[in-house]
């Protein structure tokens, strides 16, 4: 009895620390699935000259004119792919509640082409992506796991502009 024990009680243990890996893997997983779903359809709001001239259809972000030089901000809650209307907290929680998915935090910043060119025409804008999870609209409470990353639009520009 007391060999297998012995043996089974680490298993237990064990059990836990791969249950909470496979949590935290699921939630990277999906800021980072959130991340390429939000680069998609950003991409999709330029015409074929690359001018941002529509809003997009998932998320209905629009990127700032590209001769700007105005920093822009924009925050929203999504959870399962599909923004939740409203942001208080209140709407966070019915969200959380009726869904049991993780709710993420994104936070968009745009940095227009205008910010670090000297002529912004058909220039790629930037947007630096930060995805935090479980969302809350309470600044002082740390989220458990954050993802970063920026990405540049429209592009084809930008893959031009890199050769």
């Amino acid at each position: 009895l007391g060999i297998i024990a012995f043996a089974i009680i680490p298993l237990f243990g064990l059990m836990s620390v791969g249950l909470k890996t496979n949590k935290v893997s699921a939630e990277e997983l999906g800021a980072i699935t959130l991340f390429s779903e939000i680069c998609y359809d950003l991409e999709k709001s330029y015409d074929a000259n690359g001018n941002a001239v529509t809003v997009s259809n998932r998320y209905g972000l629009k990127m700032p004119l590209q001769q700007s030089t105005t920093i822009t901000d924009r925050r929203l809650f999504c959870a399962n792919g599909n923004i939740i209307s409203g942001t208080s907290s209140s709407a966070i929680a019915t969200a959380r509640s009726q869904t049991g998915e993780t709710i993420y935090s994104v936070s968009l910043r745009y940095i227009p082409s205008g910010q670090y060119v000297s002529t912004a025409n058909n220039q790629p804008a930037l947007v630096a992506v930060t995805i935090t999870w479980p969302a809350t609209t309470d600044s002082s409470v740390q989220p458990e796991g954050s993802w970063q990353n920026v990405a540049a639009f429209p592009q084809q520009q930008a893959q031009f502009q890199s050769q």
